[in-house]
């Protein structure tokens, strides 16, 4: 017989199962005994009359669906904004009397090249940041937005002279760029 129990180890592997489901069974009903006296009761989702999660009203839901959609939108274009990108500008001539001076770069919004190049200045638009740095170094913009964006460099102190640089369109796509201006 005992040669018989070697054989068959199925009959032990059921064994300790059973005793397994029958331990598994006394702890789920001493949890159900002691939420009946506790007087504790689970929370159980409504039935769905109309075929709305949760046995909400229609309008509720509308509601809620609405406000997620607005909340989504709004973080999407925040956390799209952020990704406009960076542009690295810098600053060369080729005229050795202008290497070391302190020169203002203006970033616009917008292609507004031909405003700033049209001999008017009452129309020329304010520029979003200005940076300052010397001929031969290089300066960093932050983009906030996709789009055109005009850069422009002047000498930042008028007695060095009347040099400054062609207006330069850059377009922004969520990239870093890079680009060099030349001072005449």
């Amino acid at each position: 017989m005992a040669h018989e129990e070697e054989n068959n180890p199925e009959e032990g592997n059921a064994g300790s199962q059973s005793i397994s489901e029958g331990v598994a069974a006394a702890r789920a009903e001493i949890a159900r005994r002691a939420e009946i006296r506790s007087g504790v009761k689970k929370p159980v989702a409504k039935e769905s009359t109309n075929g709305i999660p949760g046995g909400q009203t229609l309008k509720m839901f509308l509601l809620k669906l609405v406000f997620g959609l607005v909340l989504l939108v709004l973080i999407g274009y925040f956390f799209l904004q952020a990704l406009a990108g960076t542009i690295n500008v810098g600053i060369n001539s080729a005229n050795a009397d202008l290497n070391g001076k302190e020169v203002s770069v203006a970033l616009y919004n917008g292609d507004v090249a031909n405003l700033l190049t049209d001999g008017d200045p009452s129309n020329d638009p304010e520029p979003a940041e200005v940076h300052k740095c010397t001929v031969g170094q290089r300066t960093t913009f932050n983009l906030h937005d996709f789009g055109s964006h005009t850069l422009m460099a002047t000498l930042a102190n008028e007695d060095d002279g009347p040099a400054s640089c062609d207006p330069y369109v850059v377009t922004a796509w969520g990239l870093d760029m890079g680009t060099t201006l030349y001072m005449n």
